[in-house]
């Protein structure tokens, strides 16, 4: 029987021997870290410099806490390498995601009419204040063959307020 620590500050019994590298990885694994931040890990294991936190202390985290470590770690170094660009293309397709579900229930609602236009006051309680459903409405009305002006207005009206 060997004893091996396993990264948790616990001793576990097995019949392999576990090196602490690998047990801390299986943890990180476990907790979500990406193959990137393991390579990492691994890759500064036995280097002293290598870590802000004593790898000591590290060790013995509690899970919640390691996790807000590695999701911190994430944010820190997206912060430090994306781009404007980035960001705006990030937002973007956030934007165009937000809008296709719109489009989306927009028709989910429209299926359930056979044909019939939503009436004014069910298009205004759809919308309600969502820019991008107020959107999809607005494009859907401006589609048909005679838009109907006085819902038209209020869409433009929550679209571009005074």
């Amino acid at each position: 029987m060997v004893t091996d620590f396993t990264g948790r500050g616990k001793v576990r019994r097995s019949s392999e021997t576990v090196h602490p590298r690998e047990a801390f990885l299986d943890r990180l694994r476990k907790l979500g870290a990406s193959p990137d931040e393991l390579r990492a890990v691994a890759e500064s294991w036995d280097d002293p410099d290598g870590w802000e936190i004593p790898k000591a202390q590290l060790l013995a985290l509690p899970d919640t806490q390691l996790r807000a470590l590695i999701v911190g770690a994430r944010d820190e170094y997206r912060m430090h390498t994306t781009t404007e660009e980035d960001d705006a293309e990030e937002a973007a397709q956030a934007a165009l995601d937000r809008y296709t579900k719109a489009e989306a229930e927009y028709a989910e609602l429209l299926s359930h009419l056979n044909g019939h236009p939503l009436k004014i006051g069910d298009v205004r309680e759809w919308v309600g204040t969502d820019l991008d459903r107020v959107s999809v409405a607005r494009e859907w009305e401006h589609r048909q063959t005679e838009p109907r002006k006085t819902l038209v207005a209020y869409l433009d009206g929550l679209l571009l307020p005074d």
